[in-house]
């Protein structure tokens, strides 16, 4: 079971937790102990990881060192710490490549949700980090005053900058990602290299998968639509998703808006919409709409009043082949001119209704 398969209702309890200070300044990251009283601060740490839940799917590459180093700390308790070291190395050296890395503090968690075992792996900004106070210990190491630590955290709402919570299987592990200073989901990268991931769809597939969730909305909500919107479905979906712009998983009434129009009562759509995208596994995903992989088809159809369906394509309306005209009483009248008929068969109602 990943994480986004565990029940909503099931909430994070933190473990352990730890932090390291690192930054563009340092050498070497300063390494701090072990937190040894969570209680105090537990909800507000917890509060950000429930909200990072709803970011993006991804995976580990191939032969990934840090899903092994993860692996360690929930499989080993003494190696808790000692990885929380080598990741916080690791990131520090990321300074000496992108000096636009703000300084802050990475942090471990070890993690329950249910009966599962995860980790997080944050990343808190804050240009004053490299000031927190800490107290020197008899054994050299450093402890850092959380209190102090807190207060700052909780002062600058958006110091969470980048998290990932990573479950351990046996065919690799799955991250939910999330980094503001990415875009459509993605993270920077940075970031990305860090981890050794990559994300679980591309762009074009998400967007693939909307148009099927969007799809599939419509006909089912069919009855809540105007009749105009139900007629042009298909291409309306279709050039929603050719502009420049994406899909935000917090605003879904924007993209209904833009599919389907505005909805005067449309909590039966909204609903329905949000159970297709679950069933498409994009339910929380940022997307760029990429249209590279929607289905092509360069045939219209449209049905009459009186159940008639014409399909055709624009050059054979262009050529003249296939005319709409108005008639008496406000009527249209179809003209096909035709050297022949190809077909000419009782239609199967199965495939009618596939359509």
């Amino acid at each position: 079971m990943t994480v986004l398969e565990l029940e909503a209702s099931t909430t994070i309890s933190i473990d352990r937790m730890i932090f390291h200070v690192v930054g563009p300044h340092l050498e070497q990251p300063v390494l701090l102990t072990e937190v040894d009283d969570i209680e105090p601060y537990a909800d507000f740490f917890v509060d950000r990881l429930e909200s990072s839940l709803r970011g993006s799917l991804y995976h580990f590459s191939t032969a990934s060192t840090l899903r092994d180093q993860i692996d360690r700390a929930l499989t080993d308790p003494s190696q808790f710490v000692g990885v929380s070291e080598i990741l916080a190395r690791r990131f520090q050296e990321y300074y000496d490549v992108d000096k636009r890395l703000v300084a802050g503090v990475l942090m471990l968690f070890l993690l329950r949700r249910g009966d599962e075992r995860l980790a997080a792996v944050v990343k808190f900004d804050h240009t004053r980090v490299i000031s927190y106070e800490t107290e020197d210990l008899p054994d050299g190491r450093k402890r850092a005053v959380l209190a102090n630590l807190m207060t700052t955290f909780v002062q600058e709402r958006t110091a969470m900058q980048k998290s990932a919570v990573i479950t351990i299987t046996a065919e690799g592990g799955t991250l939910v990602c999330t980094d503001r200073a990415g875009q459509h989901g993605d993270l920077t990268d940075r970031f990305r290299e860090f981890l050794d991931a990559r994300r679980d769809l591309t762009h074009a597939q998400m967007t693939k998968r909307l148009y099927e969730a969007l799809l599939a909305t419509g006909k089912e909500c069919a009855a809540e639509l105007p009749a105009e919107v139900v007629g042009q479905m298909a291409a309306r979906i279709r050039a929603a998703l050719r502009s420049d712009g994406g899909y935000d998983p917090d605003n879904p009434a924007a993209m209904l808006a833009s599919a389907f129009g505005p909805l005067d009562n449309g909590a039966r759509v909204h609903a329905t919409f949000a159970r297709n995208l679950k069933s498409a596994k994009i339910l929380s995903e940022p997307i760029r709409f990429d249209p590279a992989e929607l289905p092509r088809s360069n045939r219209r159809i449209k049905e009459t009043d009186e159940g008639v369906q014409v399909i055709y394509t624009p050059e054979a309306e262009q050529d003249g082949y296939i005319r709409f005209e108005p008639a008496q009483g406000g009527r249209l009248r179809v003209i096909i001119e035709t050297s022949g008929f190809v077909k000419d068969d009782i239609l199967d109602e199965k495939a009618r209704q596939r359509r």
